[in-house]
């Protein structure tokens, strides 16, 4: 959920429609089921970024897409997993705004493509490299570093890794599973009084 203004927007999962609420009390249905398209079948994340409301879609099989919404209508910026033909990456599975830019996660099949992570500044979108690994792919900005939670591994079962992006580079910044490979893969970050808190 996202508070935008006096409103709350929602994701519906089933027939990822989406609903908008005046003090979650009266419920409006602004954007059609997959934006018209059958094969957007969830939406995993959302971000509000220059007063526009971006949401990430799973698509199969052509991949990932990322609608922008003015407050009347949507609009789609990314298709096809940030490239021309189809991508594994299926998924958009988070988003942040790190230094003036929105960022976006996008996952899909272990050891094809790993997760990619793409910067916009409002006009255009710019890969920011990514890591191996699949699954979570979370995204949070603590301090000024971006971070990104993976699951698994570039071989096998490692156990979840976090990485931190400066602006440039990535970098692990944990041991991976913390220390226990069943700990598979690293989910939500928050911060709390001052410290950046995740789970595995």
């Amino acid at each position: 959920m996202r508070v935008l203004g006096a409103l709350l927007v929602v994701i519906v999962v089933v027939g990822m429609g989406f609903g908008v609420a005046d003090a979650g009390q009266t419920w409006t249905r602004v954007g059609n089921g997959g934006f018209g398209d059958g094969d957007n079948v969830r939406a995993r994340s959302m971000a509000v970024f220059r007063g526009w409301l971006y949401v990430g879609t799973g698509h199969n099989p052509s991949g990932a897409q990322i609608w922008a919404y003015d407050g009347s209508q949507w609009d789609r910026e990314i298709w096809a997993g940030f490239r021309s033909a189809p991508d594994t990456r299926t998924d958009i599975s988070s988003m942040a705004v790190f230094n003036g830019n929105l960022y976006a996660a996008a996952v899909g099949t272990e050891g094809i493509d790993g997760i990619g992570v793409w910067g916009s500044d409002g006009s255009s979108w710019r890969s920011a490299k990514g890591v191996a690994g699949y699954a979570s792919g979370v995204l949070a900005t603590y301090g000024n570093k971006l971070y990104l939670g993976t699951g698994y591994g570039a071989s096998g079962n490692q156990g979840g890794q976090v990485w931190a992006y400066d602006g440039s580079d990535w970098s692990q910044v944990n041991v991976n599973g913390f220390g226990d490979p069943d700990n598979v893969a690293t989910y939500p970050f928050v911060e709390f009084q001052g410290k950046l808190y995740a789970a595995a």
